[in-house]
């Protein structure tokens, strides 16, 4: 029977914990690390103004079907300027950051963006100013149904160094 020395196992434990320690931070801080994300709760009617974007959430209506949760988010959108809106750079995409968040089941993105006559809105429909839009959220009626706590619709806007989430209930 082999015997190994205690003094060789605590040393290559202890340096298998330091490059796995070192480099993660190193990954951390060539990545910029991770974004702090700011929450606020914003109200029916309540006009916004964030980075690049000012929004209001004019109504919001959910049908339910036998299988299907559908929620609708009418807003009011002007784009003050082409900011990224994606959590990664390069990401223009507005539906990327809206989400309609059933707390212990599923966080679903925006499933389409149109105008108030249906149109399915593109990316150059979007960058104009002082734009209606609905947008479309679809959920699993069992998982919607079994949550505890209200669902929310949050629309995550990144700034400089933060996220900002703006999160409305539900009701």
């Amino acid at each position: 029977m082999r015997h190994h020395h205690p003094l060789l196992i605590a040393t290559v434990w202890s340096l298998v914990v330091f490059f796995v320690c070192f480099g993660s931070l190193y990954i951390r801080s060539r990545s910029g690390g991770y974004p702090k994300i700011n929450e606020i709760q914003i109200q029916k009617g309540q006009e916004v103004q964030a980075n690049g974007i000012d929004f209001t959430v004019k109504d919001i209506q959910t049908d339910k079907t036998a299988t299907t949760v559908a929620t609708n988010v009418l807003m009011h959108i002007n784009r003050s300027h082409h900011s990224f809106l994606g959590i990664q750079d390069q990401n223009y995409k507005l539906g990327n950051n809206m989400f309609l968040n059933i707390p212990y089941g599923q966080s679903k993105t925006a499933e389409t963006i149109t105008d108030v006559n249906g149109k399915h809105l593109k990316f150059k429909d979007i960058q104009k100013k002082n734009l209606d839009v609905i947008v479309h959220f679809y959920a699993d009626r069992g998982t919607y149904e079994q949550r505890n706590q209200v669902p929310e619709f949050s629309f995550m806007i990144p700034g400089n160094k933060n996220i900002t989430k703006y999160s409305m209930k539900i009701s």
